[in-house]
């Protein structure tokens, strides 16, 4: 099936979409969980069993009893702990076989190519470096480049990947591993492919949505372009 015209852009998450990297998401979760504890949140509001929390319920929480602010702060505390994990997931990290023949080929056709991630600065551009992948980059959104209640699920995320590449966000196709990459595209007005070489498996994804396309990994867009 070939790709809608409307689409001038396509652009990525970076883990487990464009970069096979090891972050640790356990830790990283277990770090924003320790600060909501502190900050009050009720354990069973947040703890849905074992290592799995629902942090966006932490958040509402914080939000509503507390303050905006103090949920904006955590982000500030734990900078330097996220980097730290970060950068260790690049110990390990790889190429996903084909995307560099990917990249060169959607740049060939003339669309905007952009990454749209979680993952901070520091550690963006390091892994960017280390894979020498900016040279095929029209633009690139970390999770710090605006204050991080903008972040992914936000569609604000996706409006601020489209900014930086000269889009509008329903001229871009995203693609991403994680429901939060479907649900900012979509929010966004984007559109999207799921891809199971990070978080989710194809039933994963058609349980979020039957009617989602799905590829092992982004070298497979090559089918459809």
């Amino acid at each position: 099936m070939p790709l809608d015209p409307k689409y001038r852009s396509i652009c990525f998450d970076m883990d487990g979409t464009l970069l096979n990297t090891k972050p640790r998401y356990d830790l990283m979760t277990q770090t924003i969980f320790d600060e909501y504890v502190r900050l009050g949140v009720p354990k069973e509001l947040v703890q849905q069993g074992g290592e799995k929390f629902d942090l966006e319920k932490g958040r509402d929480w914080i939000v509503e009893n507390i303050s905006l602010e103090a949920y904006e702060e955590i982000a500030v505390r734990t900078a330097p702990r996220m980097l730290e994990l970060e950068m260790d997931g690049l110990t390990d990290a790889e190429e996903f076989p084909g995307v560099k023949g990917l990249l060169m080929k959607l740049r060939g056709m003339g669309y905007r190519i952009g990454v749209l991630t979680r993952g901070g600065r520091a550690y963006v551009d390091k892994a960017l470096e280390k894979f020498d992948m900016a040279q095929y980059l029209d633009g690139v959104v970390a999770r710090d480049d605006f204050n991080e209640n903008e972040a992914k699920p936000n569609p604000m995320a996706m409006r601020h990947m489209a900014d930086a590449i000269g889009v509008q966000p329903e001229e871009i196709l995203y693609l991403g591993d994680h429901k939060m990459d479907y649900q900012c595209a979509r929010s966004a007005g984007s559109g999207f492919i799921g891809v199971t070489s990070g978080t989710h498996s194809e039933d994963d994804w058609h349980i979020i949505d039957s009617e989602i396309i799905v590829l092992p990994t982004i070298a497979s867009l090559m089918d459809l372009i």
